[in-house]
């Protein structure tokens, strides 16, 4: 009777182990969602078995399965194979053609650990955080949406009353009441008397278009049809 016990739990100990090196693991998908104030969002996967970042021992990246399942789970575009990437030491790969919604995508790796019945756990790199940033654009929208001190406006809403030669800026106003456009090349036009006063900002006027207008249109220290709307909307953020 007892070599019959000790050969069942034998064969039931020899039973489990086989089952634990052949089934497929089950990881952990679950993440938590953070976004900052210029729209950079962040995945982070905390679990103790996030999914595998497989790379051999040059930091290559060896297949994108769990990398692209991740990317499916998380709602974005996968990854081709063929997309070149930068690799920053042990820390995180990068792509800078990423082509899903967003337009870099860097993917921060850690290590993690399988623990086994009976025998030894296995360590492996595995995926800690995915960080989708945002282009220009995509950051300018975003601030204008959720910063209080800033209105994005582009071409499009407007028509004909649109007085720029450029198509979308951010309408910021800072102390003292001045009212500047910021440009997707970071550039920084006063709208208002206060602000092209200001040798910090370029004059708007310099981007005003002038198609169809006689001088006399044009704003002077704030007033005119070509800008007030829009003076009128940065003074309100001033509030």
């Amino acid at each position: 009777m007892k070599k019959i016990i000790i050969f069942s739990i034998v064969f039931i100990s020899i039973s489990v182990l086989m089952n634990s090196c052949s089934s497929e693991i089950e990881y952990d998908y679950s993440y938590e969602k953070t976004v900052n104030q210029y729209g950079v969002i962040s995945y982070y996967l905390e679990g103790k078995l996030s999914p595998p970042f497989d790379i051999d021992e040059n930091r290559n990246i060896i297949d994108y399965k769990y990398i692209n399942k991740t990317l499916s789970v998380i709602g974005e575009k996968n990854i081709a194979s063929s997309m070149n990437y930068e690799k920053h030491g042990t820390a995180f790969h990068s792509w800078k053609d990423y082509k899903g919604s967003y337009e870099d995508i860097r993917i921060s790796y850690g290590t993690c650990k399988q623990e086994r019945f009976l025998i030894d756990d296995i360590e492996y790199t595995c995926i800690k955080r995915i960080k989708l940033f945002p282009n220009r654009l995509q950051r300018m929208r975003y601030q204008g949406k959720n910063n209080n001190r800033m209105m994005f406006v582009e071409k499009k809403e407007y028509g004909e009353k649109w007085p720029f030669v450029i198509d979308e800026g951010l309408i910021r106003c800072n102390i003292g009441d001045k009212v500047f456009l910021i440009t997707k090349n970071r550039e920084h036009y006063g709208l208002n008397g206060l602000a092209i006063a200001d040798e910090r900002y370029k004059d708007g006027r310099e981007i005003l278009d002038k198609r169809g207008i006689t001088s006399s249109d044009f704003i002077i220290m704030g007033r005119g049809k070509t800008l007030s709307d829009f003076i009128s909307m940065g003074l309100n953020l001033c509030k």
